[in-house]
């Protein structure tokens, strides 16, 4: 996919990603604790808002089922903007209305999610 995309000449005119934060959202980042500090930034922020589904605000247990899109999009984020500022967040797949408290954050809204 970066080969594909041409980046190289990109980090080669010294475009990595500085002062950008960038954001990959999906339902599950398997092995990210494994991944992080070695192929991911250990400066990463991962924010689970599955937890606040539960009356006990625990996050969501990991569904295998779901794969590891979240975590080789995370890589290939990271891969294309380096020096990029990396936040992770993880959504439960039935609560569409998380991806507007994704939204709001990014846009610098500080309120709550729905």
């Amino acid at each position: 996919v970066l080969t594909a995309s041409n980046v190289a000449s990109l980090h080669a005119r010294g475009f990595a990603g500085d002062g950008v934060k960038m954001a990959v959202v999906a339902t599950e980042f398997p092995n990210l604790s494994a991944l992080a500090g070695r192929r991911l930034p250990a400066t990463l922020r991962y924010v689970d808002l599955t937890a606040e589904l539960d009356p006990n605000v625990a996050p969501a247990p990991p569904d295998p089922a779901r794969g590891n899109n979240g975590t080789v999009a995370a890589l290939i984020a990271h891969a294309a903007a380096p020096k990029a500022e990396l936040v992770l967040v993880r959504v439960h797949p039935s609560a569409i209305h998380q991806l507007l408290t994704v939204a709001r954050a990014a846009l610098g809204d500080r309120g709550t999610s729905e």
